[in-house]
């Protein structure tokens, strides 16, 4: 054999070798059945619904890619509502699956890559989980636009099977860090009952992820805060929409105008608001009991009408805490057969302690009746106990079933009772009334 001859021979056999080598890279047909799939966004932050897109193009010369399924990462949850949409032919359909959660396209119909329509992109939605990583998307993709077929129907992808990155976790929801507590009308609402001064506890929110923790890394969020479900009648003060500050907003000069029970409620758009727990009281006025200790509130006026009220301890009872005064509290009491002299009603909170409770009515007031005497002043009581009255009158259940009574108080001796009617030398009505120990909250109207 020639040299020419040898050369020859060995030239035709490495190319069979090189063919062979090439055909064994690849699988039977995918070199002709080519598609790409392009997924966006490819960062997202966790915790959120995200709407994706997936484009899936069409790379083969001879083959439309009619169907396909394509199931997201472990962890993220297809959402059925809003559906997904298309882009493409118009006869296309995508089915969020929630129990297999695959997102089924059908009847795509993408031509070959000659074709310049030769991609088509589906919009979906994603619920993704707070777990950072970076997990892969499965994907399968069939010439049938019914997704039937043979293996040798499939489409082969062309590259890596997309993924998703997930940074963090969005912000989700509201929370309060200090809730707050029980406040006097128009001062400033702490962390801590009847302190105004106390600058290290003011009302404050945090922005939350899904799983309840601080959101710091976000852009500052604006809250904005509201009265909640209340059963008092008074507006909010101060300085009501706050901006975040590494995830948390504080509200230091937070204040309502009128007693009663409150809550607050803070919002922002896009996330889950947040309302106060348990609710907490406006009073008129508040002092601190201490064990073993005579405490006053001292004479605390409303309108035309003051009222001045004592404690006095049980001895052994550790019955420490705050003795309240608030006004015009509810529905206005009347008591049937007395023409009351004040237009303002007291409610008496506070430690489980006996109480000596005097009311200054306004001269004025007491001139304005034609029976102006000291001796004609009662005093209207409601109590959510039945109790001894004036001779002569009723504790009326009122409402009817609530378990709360009112009526006319006796002259002492049991307590609850009239210990004194009298006026001072400005002509004004003073009536002081004893009253026992209870936890209970009265109500008085002279």
């Amino acid at each position: 054999m020639t040299a020419r001859a040898l050369s020859a021979r060995l030239t035709a056999f490495l190319i069979a070798l090189l063919s062979l080598a090439a055909f064994a890279a690849s699988p039977a047909g995918a070199a002709n059945k080519p598609y790409s799939l392009t997924i966006a966004p490819s960062s997202v932050q966790g915790g959120a619904t995200v709407e994706f897109t997936a484009t899936f193009t069409n790379l083969t010369d001879t083959q439309q890619l009619g169907s396909a399924n394509l199931t997201p990462p472990t962890g993220f949850t297809l959402q059925t509502t809003p559906a997904p949409t298309f882009s493409g032919p118009a006869a296309a359909t995508a089915t969020a699956m929630p129990d297999g959660n695959v997102l089924q396209l059908r009847g795509l119909a993408v031509p070959t890559k000659s074709n310049p329509n030769n991609s088509v992109t589906v919009k979906f939605s994603v619920a993704v989980p707070c777990a950072s990583g970076s997990p892969q998307w499965a994907v399968e993709a069939k010439q049938a636009n019914d997704f039937n077929g043979p293996p040798g129907n499939d489409l082969t992808l062309n590259g890596r099977v997309p993924t998703t990155t997930v940074t963090g976790c969005a912000p989700a929801m509201l929370a309060f860090v200090q809730q707050p507590a029980d406040a006097r009308t128009g001062q400033r609402i702490t962390g801590t009952p009847f302190d105004s001064t106390d600058t290290d506890h003011f009302v404050s929110v945090e922005v939350e992820d899904a799983t309840g923790a601080r959101v710091t890394s976000s852009p500052p969020t604006t809250i904005t805060m509201t009265l909640g479900p209340s059963t008092g009648v008074g507006a909010l003060h101060g300085t009501t929409t706050v901006v975040t500050v590494n995830g948390v907003a504080t509200f230091s000069d937070l204040s309502i105008d009128a007693p009663g029970g409150y809550t607050l409620r803070a919002t922002s758009t896009g996330l889950q608001g947040a309302t106060s727990t348990p609710p907490f009281n406006i009073q008129d006025a508040a002092v601190q009991c201490i064990e073993d200790k005579l405490c006053s509130t001292g004479d605390v006026p409303k309108n035309l009408v003051s009222t001045n009220t004592t404690a006095t301890p049980i001895a052994g009872q550790p019955d420490a805490g705050f003795l309240t005064v608030s006004y015009d509290l509810g529905p206005i009491i009347e008591c049937q057969g007395y023409t009351e002299f004040s237009p303002d009603q007291a409610e008496i909170q506070g430690p489980n302690r006996p109480k000596v409770v005097a009311f200054r009515v306004d001269k004025s007031l007491m001139n304005a009746k034609p029976n102006n005497g000291a001796s004609f002043l009662n005093m209207c009581f409601r109590a959510p106990y039945s109790f001894i009255t004036k001779p002569g009158t009723l504790a009326v259940e009122t409402p009817a079933g609530s378990g709360f009574f009112v009526g006319l108080l006796p002259d002492c001796g049991v307590a609850p009772c009239v210990s004194a009617r009298n006026k001072n030398q400005s002509g004004d009505g003073i009536i002081t009334v004893n009253v026992a120990a209870r936890a209970d909250d009265p109500a008085f109207r002279p």
